[in-house]
């Protein structure tokens, strides 16, 4: 399914009337459309109210689908794209000190950040 022309037929007015000033003509096939002439304009306005009338139908069935999942639970919003953080089982302790002499990354007045606190 690719992109959209327009999303209504006022919009596809809209464009077709801009387009047409410009001298732009609508082929199909082998078929050439004239914005201007009275059969190529309602032509193409009839292709613009098929494709708006099946894309409506396309959102009501959505609508339909999601009220019938809804009513049977399987629909509940939005889920969050992280799971709920979990507490810690055992808290670490934090302390303010100068680290534990002879430890990597020792430094006076540095906070420690541990899993036990070492009296």
């Amino acid at each position: 399914m690719g992109g959209y022309f327009a999303r209504n037929t006022a919009e596809v007015n809209q464009i077709l009337t801009g387009l047409s000033g410009r001298g732009v003509l609508f082929g199909l096939g082998a078929s050439v459309y004239d914005w201007n002439d009275p059969f190529g304009r309602l032509f193409l306005q009839t292709l613009a109210m098929v494709a708006e009338f099946e894309a409506n139908l396309g959102h009501l069935r959505t609508r339909e689908g999601m009220a019938l999942a809804k009513k049977n639970g399987k629909l509940k919003g939005k889920q969050p794209k992280l799971p709920e953080p979990r507490p810690a089982l055992h808290p670490p302790a934090i302390r303010r000190g100068r680290g534990v002499p002879g430890r990597p990354g020792h430094r006076a007045g540095c906070l420690v950040i541990s899993r036990r606190d070492p009296a």
